[in-house]
């Protein structure tokens, strides 16, 4: 279970083997980042080059991602209980994730995945990500070699907002009211929103990619015969909080020119 909208059953996650996946994501990441920042300690030594500092480097940030991505499976999940009808059984073969793990998947994704300060990078330690082999000579990335950080970032953000948003889990979170789920599209979504748009927020260049990215996701879900109603009725509400908050832009120049794009991408979308 990896890619988004696939299984229903967040407890079959490859990533991830323990019964509280919100509470061990939140220990493994506090132990990440104290790795990351042990990396120069250990990989940048004399005499040789940081080629193993920047493949751990991108390996435990990537951890981090994917630990979150298992997180956000909680979101819209419904666990499957392979059980025979027993009355001294306490299970039903379906029952909805709990609407409090729910919320508290979506606070961790909000803090440690959306938020304005969720990936902070030294800039000493950026510095170093060079590989021992030249890029030039490699087809894929045509030469680039510099860290290519927005992109990164972007790939762990869009993730898990990907499954999220994924027309089958929000179809998801549509039939399983019928028994159980309280935590309905209009609500995730109004949570997403406040995670992502920051009243008088200084966004910083990784919060702009992923404003951008997230706009661009509602537009293409509103025009997708795949969601049903009640989600489309959501996500036209949350395009309609983003065109109000980017209406009037501030901040400085490049944070202005930001909010009058995605303003104008909302309106456009409205209008169609």
């Amino acid at each position: 279970m990896s890619s988004p909208g696939v299984n229903i059953d967040p407890r079959n996650y490859r990533g991830d083997m323990s019964n509280d996946p919100i509470t061990y994501t939140s220990d493994r990441i506090k132990t990440l980042n104290a790795k990351i920042a042990e990396l120069p300690e250990i990989f940048l030594t004399d005499g040789e080059t940081s080629t193993e500092f920047r493949s751990n480097f991108y390996r435990l940030t990537t951890e981090k991602g994917r630990f979150l991505d298992g997180v956000s499976r909680l979101i819209g999940g419904v666990y499957s209980n392979r059980i025979v009808n027993d009355p001294d059984i306490d299970m039903t073969p379906f029952e909805a994730v709990p609407y409090e793990d729910q919320k508290r998947a979506m606070s961790l994704i909000k803090e440690q995945l959306l938020s304005n300060d969720a990936f902070s990078f030294d800039e000493k330690l950026l510095k170093y990500l060079q590989s021992k082999k030249r890029a030039a000579y490699s087809p894929r990335r045509g030469g680039n070699e510099d860290p290519q950080l927005h992109d990164l970032v972007l790939g762990l953000q869009g993730r898990a907002i990907a499954h999220i948003l994924h027309p089958v889990v929000m179809k998801r979170l549509v039939d399983s009211s019928q028994y159980g789920n309280t935590y309905m599209p209009d609500e995730v979504l109004s949570d997403l929103f406040s995670a992502i748009f920051v009243q008088r927020e200084m966004p910083t260049t990784f919060k702009m990619n992923l404003q951008s990215k997230y706009v661009d996701s509602l537009i293409s879900a509103l025009d997708d015969d795949s969601y049903d109603e009640i989600s489309k009725s959501a996500i036209y509400a949350s395009l309609v909080d983003i065109k109000d908050f980017t209406r009037i832009p501030y901040g400085d120049s490049k944070t202005k020119v930001h909010y009058r794009f995605l303003n104008w991408k909302a309106t456009k979308a409205l209008e169609n």
